[in-house]
């Protein structure tokens, strides 16, 4: 039990550190081989599969596309080396200035006390219909 209270405190810390703005946090408990992965269509920048730090780090630069980004996790749960995160993600898209505002869910594998896999889950027409120009 104390492994999985250890992996909702680690992932908890992450979103912590997100709504502080601070990626190099989150990017020091991701392991050298991480898997980063938001589902979504090409149209929203920050869509699709990142391999290692540099990836995930790269995840975070594009979703800077999204002024004033924050996470709101509303529900942990936590099974073995699995946590999943449910809340929401708002923010506005810089190019269009349309407000998201968007049920998400994530799910963290825990390897070794960090990250080696996200897997990033939205309302993705929603998303996609904000960062549509029309």
């Amino acid at each position: 039990m104390a492994l999985v209270d250890d992996n909702k405190k680690l992932v908890q810390g992450l979103y912590d550190a997100f709504g502080r703005g601070d990626i190099g946090y989150i990017l020091d408990r991701v392991t050298d081989d991480v898997e980063w992965v938001t589902e979504g269509p090409q149209s929203i920048p920050y869509a699709g599969s990142f391999k290692g730090r540099a990836g995930a780090q790269s995840f975070f630069e594009k979703l800077s596309a999204v002024e004033g980004g924050k996470v709101i996790a509303q529900e942990l749960i936590a099974a073995e080396d699995q946590v999943v995160g449910l809340g929401r993600f708002a923010g506005t898209v810089k190019t269009t200035k349309k407000k998201i505002d968007s049920a998400i869910a994530h799910v963290f594998t825990i390897r070794g006390g960090k990250v080696s896999r996200w897997l990033g889950y939205a309302d993705t027409a929603r998303v996609a219909e904000a960062f549509s120009a029309q």
